[in-house]
């Protein structure tokens, strides 16, 4: 019966001088964000926030770009790219095949290539790489410092998630604040841009640090509303952190009054996510 009522949640620069431009650009810690937003005293009881380290489970790893909606606009499937960008992206990705053995070597065939960046062609690299994020890393300064070409949001967002998904969150936030100060042109930083990495926190059970980054939306200039307060909390569920979705919802009446949906997605969560019919039926209750 409770299945039934449930709704559906839905000039050009060398590779080695960019890198260490972005690995040394400063991140927001924990303790940083949490002191320019204060979380409020029922934030400091949840049951994620007294681990050393997160706990990983079976399909925390799952595929970030083909079966993840992190970012909708995935890559186009390498079969509809025409034959000769599909040779481009062939030739991009063999360049880079063994990177982790030889990175130097792999970067001096990168810069030798004479591919022309599209966002087709970085899309599809990324798309074929990322499982590799040191390579896939690699590959997008690369394009960056290419003529006539530059980052839209989709491959900043594509790239963002594939970091995200190998834990290497202090290079994804570098990634949000060139986005956000963008010498060519108006931010392109979006809502969507932090819900990547709140939903890459989850994955790992970080629930403190994914409230953090929904709270840095103020500091981006953006405001909050209940479909961001959705965003968090399905992300909440969706990796098996239900407790902790609940108790948000439950101390946030006065911030994002309580709605049909809000409760429904935390009752999936209970019900087709961990799959505990009593908590399901006790929160239904209390609902």
């Amino acid at each position: 019966m409770l299945r039934r009522i449930l709704f559906r949640l839905p000039t050009r620069a060398s590779l080695s001088t960019i890198s260490h431009r972005i690995l040394a650009s400063p991140s927001p810690s924990s303790s940083h964000l949490s002191k320019s937003f204060p979380l409020s005293s029922p934030f400091k009881s949840f049951s994620s926030s007294s681990r050393t380290s997160p706990i990983l489970y079976p399909d925390d790893n799952d595929d970030c770009i083909h079966h993840d909606d992190d970012f909708p606009e995935a890559a186009e499937p390498p079969e509809k790219l025409d034959d000769e960008l599909l040779r481009d992206v062939d030739s991009i990705v063999s360049s880079l095949h063994d990177f982790a053995a030889d990175s130097a070597a792999a970067k001096l065939r990168l810069e030798q290539c004479d591919a022309s960046a599209s966002p087709e062609l970085v899309s599809a690299v990324l798309s074929r790489l990322r499982n590799d994020w040191a390579a896939a890393f690699t590959f997008f300064l690369w394009a960056g410092t290419q003529p006539g070409y530059s980052h839209s949001i989709r491959q900043y967002h594509a790239m963002i998630s594939i970091l995200g998904k190998m834990r290497r969150f202090e290079t994804a936030w570098s990634l949000v604040h060139e986005m956000r100060s963008s010498a060519r042109g108006p931010s392109l930083l979006t809502p969507q841009t932090i819900l990547i990495l709140i939903r890459r926190y989850c994955a790992v059970h970080d629930v403190g640090r994914a409230i953090n980054a929904f709270y840095v939306l103020k500091r981006f200039g953006f405001t909050p509303g209940i479909e961001d307060f959705h965003g968090l909390l399905s992300a909440l569920c969706r990796y098996k952190n239900v407790e902790d979705a609940e108790h948000l919802l439950l101390c946030n009446e006065k911030t994002f009054p309580f709605e049909t949906k809000s409760f429904n997605i935390v009752l999936n969560g209970w019900c087709n996510v961990l799959v505990r019919v009593g908590e399901a039926k006790r929160f239904w209750r209390d609902m």
